[in-house]
């Protein structure tokens, strides 16, 4: 074919699908979901994050495709379909029974601890829902004063536990809290109470629990969807998925927009953080640290951030020291990503005292005590104890 020829001939069509995806509650459609289109050789021609449940794909060639809808939790559905030129293709992935409840999605979409659905016939999933109720109680525990006082939580109050799980709604000011979850032959549960939120609790029965897994699941999530399945990313440690999800400066917004939320603020910056854009946490960290004191994961993102400059002074080692010192007199850090990096941190000081400073070393035993048994799985600081200041014995580890 002739130059001539090439420029009649007609441009091939492409092809427009659009994804319904069902679930059974609205607000549903906020949590982010990850959708990618795979061609016959597997290869990703579009992967995205949507926070809505109509989506929209655009300009494909004719072909056999594979869409998959992925959610932060670990939950995946795959739909292949074949297009033609010009098509327009519409496809229904429905994920509205994947959690046991129609009212718990939330959890299960966006949450580390995530079990298989139990409405269908898997025998695991079956014994799971029949296995009897559990009888908890519960109250929380706030950080005032320097101390921890007590309070009963009316919200839950006594309550008998079934597989599907209990729901409570709780709101906290800009304190430090701690929701404590108790039973009969069983350690006290711990959860860290994102302050200053609206939350959304959820108290179930753990999947096979046993000697090496806690009785209970808790898991809690305020009303930001977005930071908080960036947050479940981060803590599972897929970052090259957060990345897609979120940008550094979508991230630098949030910790601009301290004074709106500090505690999403905070997830800002373990984000950046994380992702080594350190230029964008500018001095905001260091405000966040100033003007909430009583939130400890501001000063670890501080301190953290002063120990990752190649060329530290003598005053940034004294504000290291302030700062992770502060951060671990003041409770406990509202995220587990935050108690990592501020037992990593007082390591480091400890380490460069060589052994010699007793208040660091101090406070090194003190947050490595919670650092034994806390559950790195879940995105706010979780762990067994006696009481607020007392965790508990760590779990022993399975046998090998």
């Amino acid at each position: 074919m002739n130059a001539f020829a090439e420029q009649l001939a007609p441009m091939e069509e492409t092809a427009r699908v659009r994804v319904d995806v069902v679930t059974f509650m609205p607000d549903s459609a906020r949590i982010p979901k990850l959708v990618e289109v795979f061609d016959e050789s597997l290869r990703a021609v579009r992967s995205d994050w949507y926070e809505s449940n109509h989506i929209e794909i655009g300009d494909l060639p004719a072909g056999m495709y594979t869409l998959r809808l992925s959610t932060s939790s670990g939950i995946q559905q795959d739909e292949t379909f074949e297009l033609e030129g010009g098509q327009n293709k519409d496809i229904m992935i429905d994920i509205s029974s994947i959690s046991p409840h129609e009212s718990h999605e939330w959890a299960y979409f966006n949450k580390s601890f995530s079990i298989n659905p139990v409405r269908g016939t898997d025998m695991k999933a079956i014994e799971y829902y029949r296995q009897p109720g559990i009888e908890v109680k519960a109250k929380v525990w706030r950080y005032t004063g320097g101390s921890w006082t007590e309070y009963p939580l009316h919200e839950f109050n006594n309550q008998l536990v079934f597989a599907d799980g209990n729901v409570f709604h709780y709101s906290t000011g800009d304190v430090l809290s701690l929701l404590e979850i108790s039973g009969k032959e069983m350690q006290n549960l711990y959860v860290s109470l994102p302050p200053g939120n609206h939350l959304k609790c959820l108290v179930k029965p753990a999947e096979g629990a046993d000697d090496q897994v806690y009785p209970i699941d808790v898991t809690v999530a305020t009303e930001h969807y977005k930071a908080e399945t960036l947050l479940t990313l981060l803590t599972n440690g897929a970052v090259a998925r957060a990345k897609r999800l979120s940008n550094a400066e979508e991230a630098e917004r949030l910790l601009y927009e301290k004074m709106v939320n500090p505690v999403t603020a905070a997830i800002g910056g373990y984000f950046l953080l994380k992702t080594d854009e350190l230029e964008r946490l500018h001095d905001w960290a260091n405000n966040l640290a100033n003007w909430f004191p009583w939130l400890p994961d501001g000063a670890i993102i501080h301190a953290t951030q002063l120990l990752s400059k190649k060329d530290k002074t003598e005053a940034d080692i004294q504000m290291i020291r302030t700062r992770l010192l502060g951060a671990a007199s003041e409770g406990i850090p509202v995220y587990s990503e935050g108690l990592r990096l501020l037992e990593k941190g007082l390591t480091q000081l400890w380490y460069h005292s060589d052994k010699g400073d007793e208040e660091v070393g101090n406070a090194r035993k003190r947050i490595g005590s919670y650092a034994a048994v806390v559950d790195w799985s879940q995105e706010t600081t979780t762990f067994t104890g006696i009481s607020p200041t007392a965790p508990g014995i760590p779990m022993p580890l399975p046998l090998k």
